[in-house]
């Protein structure tokens, strides 16, 4: 499939939550006095945020999880409305969570939205493309491989209908 490096560097970002969990399970246990919890929440968050810094890694977040799609190409169900991208410089980029799935799994560039209403009935369909000046943005000045550089260069200057 086209732009494997780029989707494969993607598919192994570390999930924020996952590397904060990650931390606090190594942890010393705290007590179970709800001030001492929050307090080793804090701490595992800094150093895990300062980890990020210091080795300007990139790192990805899950919005509103409780939102769930379902893949058309797999079947899979997906957790998650929007799939973030971002950097401890400041740099970041917010996707759909089934495009970025789309994309990274199955090499889609582009997927077909349903658009519903408060009350849930569906109003229209509308064609989402994958953010790639966006991704671009938000991974300049991280050290990527150079096949994933490369793939992310020939996204860049591809029209959408030959990304």
């Amino acid at each position: 499939m086209a732009h494997d490096h780029l989707r494969a560097f993607l598919a192994e970002l570390p999930l924020l939550s996952e590397t904060i969990e990650a931390e606090l399970a190594a942890a010393p246990a705290a007590s179970a006095n709800s001030d001492d919890v929050r307090k080793a929440h804090d701490a595992a968050m800094r150093r895990v945020v300062e980890f990020l810094k210091t080795e300007r890694l990139p790192y990805a977040q899950i919005h509103y999880p409780e939102v769930s799609n379902p893949c058309p190409e797999c079947g899979v169900t997906l957790a998650g409305a929007y799939w973030e991208l971002s950097h401890p410089m400041g740099r970041g980029v917010s996707l759909p969570h089934l495009g970025f799935h789309l994309f990274v799994r199955h090499g889609r560039l582009e997927f077909e939205e349903t658009l519903t209403n408060l009350a849930g009935t569906t109003v229209g369909q509308e064609t989402i493309h994958l953010d790639v000046a966006g991704l671009a943005r938000a991974l300049d000045g991280i050290s990527l491989p150079a096949d994933a550089a490369r793939d992310l260069a020939e996204l860049a200057v591809a029209p959408r209908s030959q990304a």
